[in-house]
């Protein structure tokens, strides 16, 4: 099977790199003997994943979308603009060094003054746009939140698909799991893959395996329920992790999924 993930930094980091770091779109294919295609980007918006899947959709078995926040701008280059400032070397690669420096203050001003409600507006439109490509093609796949405000209220109706948000909700998990990781280098955006330490790519890898394998027609799924389903049978990987990790990946199958609260 091939495995396409879409969307922003939270799933863009693809391969491990012997360092201790483990991505969980190599882990949840390594667990379904699957290969990873790659079509993501850090910083992008999820108009740049619609972009990517409407090329996409027909080389892959299955395609996991990550959406990202809606208040990022989309470019031509898919040239990161966020409201915490865009990438200038990318700026400066793709449209000079002139460009690049306006692009700069106009980024700072635009943000001063920008209506949330037309973005929230795009938005929603985007995701209906992704949701019409899933049911074009019949493509089982998985839609996920980046932000507690990427869906921005909509509901999906032809893939699988939460509202639980990988930033916020997954991250409380993530540091229930977390030894020893500077967990404050990471919510900065830090070195981590996608955002997330070694045991929480790990976890989230086992999640979506399960979520694919158990694929049968378009759902919402209760991610507080799935966390605990997945993390009470651990299937290991290639990966090796330490066993004290193990112990707390057990532990978590056994909690109440109404425990895992939001902070």
């Amino acid at each position: 099977m091939y495995i396409g993930f879409f969307g922003d930094s939270y799933c863009a980091c693809k391969n491990n790199d012997g360092s201790g770091r483990i991505s969980w779109p190599v882990t949840a294919a390594s667990l379904l003997d699957s290969e990873v295609g790659r079509f993501c980007k850090g910083g992008t918006n999820a108009y740049y994943a619609l972009q990517r899947l409407r090329e996409h959709i027909n080389e892959v078995d299955y395609a996991v979308v990550v959406v990202s926040h809606p208040y990022r701008l989309p470019t031509e280059m898919g040239t990161p603009i966020t409201p915490a400032g865009f990438d200038k070397i990318q700026a400066v690669t793709h449209y000079g060094e002139e460009i690049a420096n306006k692009l700069e203050v106009t980024t700072e001003t635009y943000y001063k003054i920008f209506s949330s409600e037309f973005h929230e507006l795009g938005q929603r439109g985007v995701l209906q746009e992704i949701d019409k490509i899933f049911k074009e093609h019949d493509k089982p796949g998985f839609v996920v939140p980046a932000f507690p405000e990427a869906l921005c209220g909509y509901r999906f109706k032809h893939v699988d698909w939460t509202d639980w948000d990988l930033k916020v909700g997954f991250r409380l998990i993530d540091r229930y799991l977390n030894f020893g990781y500077d967990y404050v280098h990471i919510e900065r955006g830090g070195t981590f893959s996608n955002h997330f330490s070694p045991h929480g790519n790990l976890l989230l890898g086992h999640v979506i395996a399960d979520i694919i394998s158990s694929y049968k027609h378009p759902r919402y799924i209760d991610m507080k329920v799935q966390l605990a389903k997945s993390a009470s049978k651990p299937r290991r990987p290639k990966e090796e992790l330490d066993i004290e990790y193990q112990k707390k990946f057990k532990a978590l199958g056994k909690k109440d999924p109404s425990s895992f609260k939001i902070i």
